[in-house]
């Protein structure tokens, strides 16, 4: 049987790939109870991150056959996995396996492992990206310092909390984006007031107007010359039809038979349940930290 094996050192330096996606050169000694390296050859070994010292629930693990040579070895985590360079926001242990046991005790991380989060990522806070890629994918390919803007808590040591005291994002799903315009009333978004602020979000809303009726919706009746002559009398039309009837307003204090021929016009409803530009629609990230 095999004696336990202990871990002599391990050595970690950071590598970033073009997508940003973290590795860690990891290299030690394998020894066995006596302090004399392990024989040459190949050896399983599993690699597992860890929140803390103890935890049996690990953030992040790869498998992988190596070729030791007097007890060396080399590997590149997350050569294998991609390694989500959030993990590297907390204190990180690393434990290794060697043929199904873990050798003791977990090594902690310096802190060159914790500025992936920073060094891989793309932009500067406050930076508004549109992407069609999901939030996994984008992370994956700008770094760990972007959020989806969907209107989520804002953590307070974030750099953006800092600059803006925004206690959440804007909330951008489904909206338009507007340029800023700090004349207010005096510029081209005069509804925001004179001290608009940036992010702000703003309701739907249409432009006042009105409807006309014209001439062509009187209503022919052949047959009234006398109804029309008295009309024409009394309230001056003077450029109606000839067999055309002036449809009269009916007054709130008249009873129901005066003025019979007045009446309203309903406007049908028609379109669809939003005003819109023709669009396309994208994922918007701000970067945060």
């Amino acid at each position: 049987m095999k004696e336990l094996l202990t871990l002599f050192f391990i050595a970690l330096t950071l590598s970033l790939s073009a997508q940003f996606h973290p590795m860690l050169d990891a290299q030690g000694v394998l020894k066995d109870a006596d302090g004399f390296p392990v024989e040459d050859g190949p050896q399983e070994m599993t690699f597992r991150l860890y929140p803390d010292a103890v935890s049996n629930e690990a953030l992040w693990s790869e498998t992988v056959t190596l070729q030791v040579a007097g007890g060396a070895y080399q590997h590149y985590l997350g050569s294998l996995t991609p390694i989500d360079q959030r993990i590297f926001e907390n204190t990180v242990y690393l434990g290794v396996s060697v043929d199904g046991v873990e050798l003791t005790p977990r090594s902690t991380f310096t802190v060159t492992p914790y500025a992936i989060a920073l060094t891989s990522c793309t932009g500067a806070v406050g930076d508004v990206k549109m992407s069609v890629l999901n939030p996994e994918e984008f992370t994956a390919e700008n770094g760990a310092c972007w959020e989806l803007m969907s209107g989520q808590a804002l953590p307070a040591e974030s750099k953006l909390a800092g600059l803006t005291n925004w206690q959440n994002l804007p909330d951008a799903r489904g909206r338009f984006l507007r340029s800023f315009d700090s004349r207010g009333s005096n510029g081209n978004d005069p509804e925001r007031g004179n001290t608009p602020i940036p992010g702000s979000f703003q309701n739907d809303g249409f432009a006042a107007h009105k409807h006309e009726l014209s001439e062509s919706t009187r209503i022919v009746v052949p047959g009234v010359s006398g109804i029309l002559a008295a009309v024409r009398g009394q309230y001056g039309c003077s450029g109606c039809y000839a067999n055309s009837v002036v449809f009269l307003p009916m007054a709130e204090n008249e009873p129901n038979t005066y003025n019979v021929l007045a009446h309203t016009h309903d406007m049908p409803q028609s379109g669809g349940t939003e005003t819109r530009p023709k669009n396309i629609n994208l994922y918007l990230y701000m970067r945060t930290r």
